[in-house]
């Protein structure tokens, strides 16, 4: 079973307030200090996705595999090493 008693969520309804650019920063201070970090960016923007350099990558698929798996249709594939 998944430890779950370390998670971090940063989520507010109100746009323009620095959601994306903080979580990119922590996600990458995180890693940087080696724990593991999941990042899954619902955004339409796709702002933090871009930050990362996911546009244009093999398994950019913007957002369908999310939707898939959120309406259980097929598991999320996750990427790694962005």
């Amino acid at each position: 079973m998944m430890d779950l008693s370390r998670v971090v969520v940063l989520a507010n309804g109100k746009g323009g307030v620095g959601k994306t650019s903080l979580v990119g920063n922590l996600a990458g201070e995180f890693a940087r200090a080696g724990v593991r970090v999941l990042v899954v960016d619902l955004d339409p923007q796709a702002n933090l996705r871009q930050d990362f350099g996911a546009i244009e990558h093999p398994a950019d698929d913007d957002g369908d595999s999310i939707f898939e798996a959120a309406m259980g249709q097929k598991p999320l594939t996750v990427v790694k090493g962005l």
